[in-house]
């Protein structure tokens, strides 16, 4: 039997979604150059926060219903808002604040409510 990956990011909860995630950390390192030097000394200048990029996929017509405009609520509130979210992702679990989120609606029904919706996110950690 397949393991069901499940995240979740304040209230939403996803599954099996997003199929791939990005990270990035690290630090900036400055070059000093000076005439005669083979090669810069480098020295580091500052760290870079801890950001994570992904896509949700929301489809309300999949197996498991979907409210969408709680989605849509949601999401709206936390990239307004400045308090953090806990954001898991299988056994990762920290604090972070949204960025980002547009949404990109790729579908809609007869009544004109949105039925698919694709969302990049990014997520600073704190």
């Amino acid at each position: 039997m397949r393991k069901v990956t499940k995240g979740k990011l304040g209230e939403l909860t996803f599954q099996l979604n997003p199929s791939n995630m990005q990270y990035d950390a690290g630090g900036v390192w400055a070059q000093i150059n000076s005439p005669g030097m083979s090669k810069p000394i480098l020295s580091y200048s500052y760290g870079k926060p801890r950001v994570f990029t992904f896509e949700l996929w929301i489809n309300k017509r999949h197996e498991a219903p979907v409210d969408m405009a709680h989605v849509f609520n949601t999401l709206h509130k936390y990239r307004l808002s400045k308090e953090p979210v806990i954001f898991a992702y299988g056994s990762f679990v920290c604090k972070v604040i949204v960025l980002e989120c547009p949404f990109n609606i790729e579908a809609w029904n007869k009544n004109l409510s949105i039925t698919e919706m694709k969302i990049p996110v990014t997520l600073q950690a704190l």
